[in-house]
C-alpha cells in the first residue's frame, strides 16, 4: 500500500542519512586517533629524552593540520559524489534522440499545403480575412 512504500522510502532515506554523517564525521575521528596515538607515543619519547618537545609539539600541530586539510578534501569529494546521480541523468536526458526533422517536416508541410490552399482563392479576399476562411484538414 502507499503507506507502506512511504515507510519504506523514509527508513531507507534514514539509513542514507547515517551513512552520510558517519562519512562527514570519518576524516575528524582518523585524524583524532592518529593524533592520540602520536601524542602517546610521542610523549613517552619526550619523557625518555629521544625526543625534543619542540619537534614532538611541531610534529603534533603537523598532523593536525594535514588531518584538517585531509577533512576538507574528503568533505569536497563527498559533495562530488552527491552530485553524480543528477549530472548521469542530465546526461541521459540530453543524449535522448529528438524529434526536430521530424517537426522541421511537418512544418514545412503545412505551409506548402497552407499556399497551396491561399492560391485557389479568389483575390477579392481581403489578406487578413484569407488566414480566417482557410479550411481545417485533418490527415494522418
Amino acid at each position: 500500500s502507499f503507506d507502506e512504500d512511504i515507510n519504506e522510502h523514509n527508513r531507507i532515506c534514514r539509513k542514507l542519512l547515517r551513512i552520510e554523517n558517519n562519512d562527514l564525521y570519518f576524516a575528524t575521528w582518523l585524524t583524532t586517533i592518529i593524533v592520540a596515538l602520536y601524542t602517546g607515543l610521542g610523549g613517552m619519547r619526550v619523557l625518555a629524552g629521544h625526543l625534543p618537545l619542540g619537534i614532538f609539539l611541531t610534529s603534533r600541530t603537523i598532523y593536525l593540520q594535514i588531518g584538517k586539510a585531509c577533512g576538507e578534501i574528503h568533505h569536497s569529494l563527498l559533495a562530488i559524489c552527491h552530485a553524480f546521480p543528477g549530472l548521469q541523468r542530465i546526461v541521459f536526458l540530453m543524449n535522448l534522440s529528438t524529434d526536430h526533422a521530424k517537426r522541421m517536416q511537418l512544418s514545412l508541410h503545412c505551409s506548402e499545403l497552407e499556399d497551396l490552399i491561399r492560391s485557389r482563392m479568389p483575390d477579392d479576399v481581403a489578406h487578413g480575412e484569407r488566414r480566417d476562411r482557410l479550411p481545417i484538414i485533418l490527415e494522418n
